[in-house]
């Protein structure tokens, strides 16, 4: 599964989901997006999970 870790959660989460594709949003040169554009972005890549910390995100989204 290829995942996206958005810039919050700790990197104990990635070294917890071996055999799985696992990138961050700092990595991909995605730090700065705000939740939308990331969302657009990490879809358009092919992105199947995508974690974060935002508690609030399914208010600010049309999940």
């Amino acid at each position: 599964m290829k995942i996206l870790l958005d810039v919050c959660p700790p990197r104990q989460v990635r070294d917890a989901l071996p055999g799985h594709e696992v990138h961050t949003a700092v990595k991909m040169g995605w730090g700065e997006l705000e939740n939308g554009e990331l969302m657009r972005e990490a879809e358009a890549a092919g992105f199947e999970l995508f974690i974060v910390c935002d508690k609030n995100i399914r208010y600010q989204q049309n999940l």
